[in-house]
């Protein structure tokens, strides 16, 4: 669902590893929750977001999903 018209080009390759695995991460949290249709609902809109803001790849460092940054 998320990787539709993703990794198609360089700049969103360096990107899409660290995506799904920030999008599995988030699932494997969200399922113990009742509502984490609303939950995904949120993450998706926050994750478009900053697809759009993206105008630089990242420093190593802050290579990594959203849960290893936290």
């Amino acid at each position: 669902m998320l990787s539709v018209n993703r990794n198609k080009d360089y700049f969103d390759q360096q990107y899409f590893a660290t995506d799904m695995a920030s999008l599995k991460e988030f699932m494997q949290q969200a399922n113990s929750f009742d509502n984490r249709q609303a939950l995904l609902e949120e993450w998706i809109v926050r994750k478009e977001q900053e697809f759009k803001q993206r105008v630089m790849l990242p420093p190593k460092a802050l290579q990594q999903s959203d849960f290893k940054l936290n």
